[in-house]
């Protein structure tokens, strides 16, 4: 069917009703085809708000396309990793709407990226294996792909057969409790990623943004009181599915088997919330997370590939 562009309106985010209309589509659309070139819907709230996190304003980065009154499609772009995501209802894929949707992603994109400098760096967008239409579509408009992926998808069934949670003497794992905890949570995030975090950029960026939910992270806690790990557990209840993303320990609590401990309390939690499937994504070239994945029971599903333009 070929695709009346005219008839087709945008409008910018907007903030907390856009992203659970943008939840709501996203999961339709898996359920209709499955998961193929679509994201889990809690990576929305965490690509929207800890992602765009800073000097970016949301309202230029993401738009939202509709049809006839039906949300059909939306973007996201990313200019500190020169990079940007593009979901489209399965009715509308491998279309002039697509070609359009990736054009005023493309171009948003290179405009931030040129006005920060970076202008010698190639516009960037990820590609799963299955989704052979974004991949032609891509390829028409210019892009080329990586040589090899970068990320594995992998999933496991979490009704039966879960690993049991082991912990050294005296850490014990919870929810976190809300604003309280974000002094805590800021120093783990940095000491397990490197990042700059503080008490109140988490408390104002993450914890008081639309989607986030403390009962969802979770978090090892030392003898000393100190978080020492961390996860947060993403609920998608129309398909029975949870993420985790992001996992991390900190670098001072490493060789302990926290993460594995983390992730087999996250998966007991998942059951208990409903889920059947559970996903995270690691890095191909990570070892020791696809290690840690590989013995909690997670196999590969699919690989992503950049597809860039200079």
């Amino acid at each position: 069917m070929a695709d009346r562009l005219s008839s087709f309106t945008y409008h910018i985010y907007q903030g907390a009703d856009d992203l659970i209309a943008m939840q709501q589509a996203l999961a339709g659309w898996i359920h209709e085809r499955g998961n193929c070139g679509y994201c889990h819907i809690g990576d929305l709230p965490h690509r929207i708000y800890n992602g765009l996190r800073g000097r970016y304003p949301r309202n230029e980065m993401i738009r939202l396309w509709y049809l006839d009154g039906q949300l059909v499609g939306f973007a996201l772009v990313y200019p500190r990793h020169g990079s940007y995501d593009a979901f489209i209802s399965p009715a509308h894929r491998a279309s002039a709407f697509e070609n359009e949707v990736l054009g005023w992603a493309d171009v948003t994109l290179r405009a931030w990226m040129d006005g920060e400098g970076t202008q010698e760096k190639a516009v960037m967008t990820d590609v799963d294996e299955c989704d052979v239409a974004r991949a032609n579509c891509l390829i028409a408009l210019g892009y080329q792909p990586d040589d090899t992926p970068w990320i594995t998808i992998n999933e496991r069934q979490i009704v039966t057969d879960l690993p049991d949670v082991v912990l050294p003497e005296g850490y014990t794992i919870r929810s976190a409790v809300g604003e309280a905890d974000a002094a805590g949570l800021a120093a783990v995030h940095s000491g397990a990623f490197g990042s700059n975090w503080t008490a109140d950029l988490y408390r104002d960026e993450v914890m008081r943004k639309p989607g986030y939910d403390p009962t969802l992270e979770h978090v090892v806690v030392a003898p000393d009181g100190t978080f020492a790990a961390f996860c947060i557990t993403w609920l998608d209840s129309s398909n029975g599915m949870g993420l985790f993303e992001p996992v991390g320990t900190h670098k001072a609590y490493q060789r302990k088997g926290l993460g594995r401990a983390l992730m087999a309390h996250g998966l007991q939690f998942m059951r208990q919330r409903g889920m059947q499937v559970a996903q995270v994504g690691s890095e191909t070239d990570n070892a020791a997370s696809n290690a840690l994945y590989r013995a909690i029971g997670f196999e590969p599903k699919y690989s992503v590939t950049s597809y860039r333009k200079h």
